[in-house]
């Protein structure tokens, strides 16, 4: 199962000492430290270590900084010193992982609060009479009695606009997610986060090694760094697709310890088959393969796939397919699934003029700039004149920092003209000089961010995206944008640092399938349905949706275009999460919405 854990710093206004045990047996914890400052409780498959005394906790995964990584499974004195020592700072310089780090500091009477940059381990947070609650999921805090939920409408406005730029603030009220690589310092009744890890700390001026030589220590890096994840489980389920990034996971694990097996979903229209790819990889690598199919049956769009998350963020059309997972992980007692989420985002599958602007301001116009216009050229199929017609006012930009847009498809204009908080995020605060590629490639990893939550903790497996782990990202933030698009590929420097373990037919593919077909059909099968919850449900009640352009999209008797259905998946699920957390007021979500 997957780690949860609750933990409480007390605001010293109210004791808490009463609640403890009623909270450890609610929420099916158990106490692991209690100290009048800060308690910390975990469930039984909990993976932590405790710090010497009574410094506090790292929970989660935790894994050395050396050529060969290991797990840390015990904190030395020395270590657990320089952790206290520096609120938790010290953990993101030296090790890495999937981890919350909970620590008390003697110096300056604080409880710090640490996430890791890769965001692996969830962590949600919220203040109630009594304390301040730090916590691994919302079901734990909904468990524990701790969680009144009510839905902050305002967030829900900003997930429609901007589905995919992860804030600190979600959709329930009063309840914040501490973001990946920050920490939250509380004292008392009072809290500050601050930022503890950026990834423009990682931009480097490596512009001059050799394409083979980055190769090389990226297939290191990206080998060793998923081989140490897969030491934490005795049995891995691996979605594979036949796509270049999953198919790097299962190289880099093929003849490991770890038990491992592949499963790739394929629809009924053939764009959306890709077992033939996901055969390719297996035979070569000698690894077991189980074919499951996507299912109509087996989908509810009316059902929140994200009901266990603070927000709206998963979609009706996977349904079918975690099913699949969760039975086959009962069946051959799996207790991990892996994937390659991520790997567009970290290997930097770019389709834009940057990389030849980044060359150009590094490297003046010479042949490495002449050399990245062809590779760029190549990759996207444009001409020189068009290459020329986009890249040239960005060329020239005095701003080039990367701005999110809204997506206002179906949204209210006069809804989004009142939104009170900014889309944005640090790691979008680029420096002076920074790169326009770099600052897009940085936006690609937010952008990812926003995206990973994985299935409920209370019952299965942790889901685990080893791409985006940190040494893997900070090794990528250090490659040049042009390196990435070499000889007209994407993802190049992947492709050559594994092209002796994968069939060329996997290096060089460039056409991806996928469950697009399948999702289509969602939509266009349930369109009657959908038609009806979108324009008199909760959403449409609180002012949020284009009823008008909703209404033109419905009534056209054409299918549902391919601009359209995407959204409109977003849309049910935002629609099916709301009444969802809206059943927890005690009424129908409708009456609920109406009153």
């Amino acid at each position: 199962m997957a780690t949860r854990f609750l933990a409480m710093v007390p605001n010293g206004i109210e004791p808490i000492g009463n609640l403890l045990d009623e909270i450890e047996y609610r929420a099916g914890l158990t106490k692991i430290l209690v100290t009048p400052r800060l308690t910390i409780l975990v469930d039984d498959a909990a993976d932590y270590m405790r710090l010497p005394g009574h410094g506090g906790a790292i929970i989660g995964n935790l894994f050395s900084r050396e050529d060969r990584p290991k797990r840390i499974r015990s904190v030395s004195d020395d270590l657990a010193r320089q952790i206290v020592r520096s609120g938790g700072t010290h953990l993101i310089d030296t090790c890495w992982g999937g981890y919350v780090s909970i620590i008390q500091s003697d110096g300056d009477g604080q409880t710090h609060i640490v996430r890791d940059p890769s965001g692996a381990m969830p962590c949600y947070y919220l203040e109630t009479a009594h304390a301040t609650i730090i916590s691994s999921d919302v079901e734990t805090l909904l468990a524990s009695g701790l969680l009144l939920p009510a839905i902050d409408w305002q967030y829900m406005l900003y997930h429609l606009l901007a589905y995919d730029l992860r804030s600190q603030r979600t959709g329930l009220t009063g309840v914040s997610e501490l973001l990946a690589g920050f920490r939250l310092s509380l004292s008392g009744a009072n809290q500050k986060v601050t930022q503890c890890w950026s990834p423009w700390d990682h931009v480097s001026a490596e512009h001059q090694r050799e394409n083979h030589e980055i190769a090389d220590s990226l297939h290191e890096t990206v080998t060793r760094t998923v081989q140490a994840w897969a030491s934490c489980y005795d049995h891995i389920l691996l979605g594979i697709s036949g796509g270049l990034d999953s198919s790097i996971i299962a190289a880099c694990l093929k003849g490991h310890t770890t038990r491992l097996t592949c499963l790739t979903m394929a629809t009924d229209e053939a764009e959306g088959d890709e077992r033939r790819y996901a055969r390719i990889v297996t035979d070569a690598l000698k690894l077991p393969l189980i074919e499951g199919f996507h299912d109509l049956a087996r989908t509810d769009i009316t059902r929140s796939t994200a009901a266990h998350l603070p927000r709206p963020l998963l979609y009706a059309f996977g349904q079918s397919e975690h099913e699949t997972k969760f039975a086959l992980a009962r069946e051959h007692r799996i207790d991990a699934f892996f994937s390659g989420i991520g790997g567009d985002n970290v290997f930097c599958h770019m389709v834009s003029p940057s990389p030849v602007i980044d060359r150009f301001r590094v490297q003046g116009f010479g042949n490495g700039t002449l050399t990245t216009i062809d590779d760029v050229c190549r990759l996207t199929g444009c001409s020189l004149w068009q290459l020329a017609r986009h890249g040239l006012p960005r060329l020239f930009a005095r701003n080039q920092a990367y701005r999110w847009e809204r997506n206002m498809q179906f949204v209210s204009q006069a809804a989004a003209s009142g939104l009170d908080f900014p889309l944005t995020h640090p790691w979008l605060n680029a420096p002076d000089g920074a790169l326009p590629g770099k600052a897009a490639h940085i936006a690609m990893l937010l952008r990812i961010q926003g995206t990973i939550d994985g299935f409920s903790r209370l019952n299965t497996g942790p889901q685990i995206n080893p791409l985006l782990s940190q040494p893997i990202v900070e090794a990528c933030l250090r490659i040049p944008t042009w390196a990435w698009c070499s000889g007209g590929e994407n993802r190049s420097v992947a492709r050559r640092a594994f092209q002796n373990d994968l069939p060329d037919a996997i290096i060089h593919r460039r056409s991806k399938g996928g469950p697009d077909t399948f999702a289509f059909e969602v939509i266009e099968t349930n369109r009657s349905i959908l038609r009806e919850r979108l324009l008199s449900g909760v959403l449409a009640q609180h002012g949020l949706l284009d009823l008008v352009e909703l209404e033109k999209c419905f009534d056209d008797r054409r299918p549902v275009q391919k601009s359209d259905y995407v959204r409109l998946s977003a849309l049910a699920e935002a629609e099916a999460w709301a009444r969802h957390w809206l059943t927890y007021s005690g009424t129908d979500g409708l009456k609920a919405a109406a009153a």
